[in-house]
């Protein structure tokens, strides 16, 4: 109903004069209720696919992710949705930043950041790698300083 006064009021000079006003506003109303049934529909689809791919990707698990769920559970949820998203699902950055509500930019950084702690706790205590030695170059441009 509401939709259909603001029809109106938007297109008011549009509006048939007399009798052919009623249907006129009969015919927006039945519009406003058909776009509001594909809607309905679309959103419906949309969530079925989506619990679909869930169960898909829960249950192709195999039992060696359990050190990676176990990582994953030390990000926030919102880093946990960023980085499947990005990985699992393959969407884009764009992609994500609009179902998160978030910036592509923020997106990228907060998969950075989620990406660089994954592998800090994926990495064994002994394998990580160490920083090399300053190279010369480096040595001798720091000790001639002005």
């Amino acid at each position: 109903m509401a939709e259909t006064y603001r029809v109106a009021w938007e297109k008011r000079k549009r509006i048939p004069a007399g009798r052919d006003a009623r249907p006129w506003l009969f015919g927006v109303a039945r519009n406003a209720t058909r776009e509001q049934r594909r809607i309905r529909e679309r959103r419906a689809a949309t969530t079925h696919e989506l619990a679909l791919a869930a169960e898909r990707s829960y249950t192709a698990a195999s039992p060696h992710d359990t050190a990676l769920t176990a990582a994953l559970s030390e990000l926030s949820p919102t880093d946990q949705e960023i980085v499947t998203m990005l990985a699992a699902d393959g969407l884009a950055p764009r992609e994500v930043a609009s179902i998160l509500g978030l910036s592509p930019n923020v997106v990228r950084v907060r998969a950075h950041r989620a990406r660089q702690k994954l592998k800090t706790l994926l990495t064994p205590p002994g394998d990580a790698e160490e920083d090399p030695e300053p190279s010369s170059a480096t040595a001798t441009r720091t000790s001639h300083q002005p």
